[in-house]
């Protein structure tokens, strides 16, 4: 009886064992530009839906949903110079261009989406919104980003999967990059390869997404 009971325990053992090491279901490695990459995939809980033209009583307290805003809504335009560049990596923009910088990109997105408002005339993106359907952490041992990966809501002649990036910067997720050439290879190559490797997995039943709570801070 004893070796018996000795057999179980062990076995239990051995199975808390495997249960700390393996992997969760939502995390796969992949080699991007020879680089060995950890991914792991999230989902929202429930629909997340961008307004590109934001109204101010509806702006998320999330630091990662606003980085996201940034790149694809009017959000610069209620946020000061300093709030701004809370979320942007700006630590390649010198200080004396960053007046201009934050002008320049406040009144591109402005132009950019004035043009999905509700009374835009004659405009495919009349009413476009967009929704976050998954986002991917990314982490290369050197660095750590995240893809978004976003789908249109409200037009019929947008179609397909639309991708961003965001780069982690101590706690924090923000836009911008590097500007050498390998970094700006290996953000593409990611952004292209890993959604796709996700797709294959998923659809061989081998992924599934967590949720995205514990990126929402």
């Amino acid at each position: 009886m004893k070796l018996i009971a000795l057999a179980i325990l062990s076995s239990a053992a051995f199975l808390n064992a495997l249960e700390v090491v393996s992997p969760k279901n939502n995390e796969f490695s992949m080699v991007i530009e020879e680089k060995n990459c950890k991914i792991k995939a999230y989902k929202p809980k429930s629909p997340i839906v961008i307004d590109p033209l934001v109204n101010k009583d509806s702006i998320p307290k999330s630091q990662l949903l606003r980085a996201i805003m940034l790149t694809k809504s009017d959000l610069s335009s209620l946020l000061s110079d300093e709030e701004l560049f809370k979320y942007v990596k700006n630590d390649l923009i010198e200080e004396k261009a960053k007046k201009t910088f934050a002008e320049e990109f406040r009144a591109s997105m402005k132009k950019r989406y004035e043009l999905t408002a509700s009374n835009a005339e004659e405009n495919p993106w009349q009413g476009m919104k967009y929704m976050i359907d998954l986002v991917f952490t990314v982490d290369s041992g050197e660095s750590k980003f995240l893809i978004y990966q976003l789908s249109t809501k409200g037009v019929k002649d947008v179609g397909g999967k639309l991708f961003g990036t965001l780069n982690q910067v101590g706690d924090k997720w923000m836009i911008g990059g590097n500007k050498d050439e390998a970094s700006q290879k290996f953000q593409i190559s990611m952004m292209q390869k890993v959604p796709a490797e996700f797709d294959k997995k998923r659809a061989a039943s081998k992924l599934e997404p967590s949720m995205m709570d514990e990126l929402i801070k």
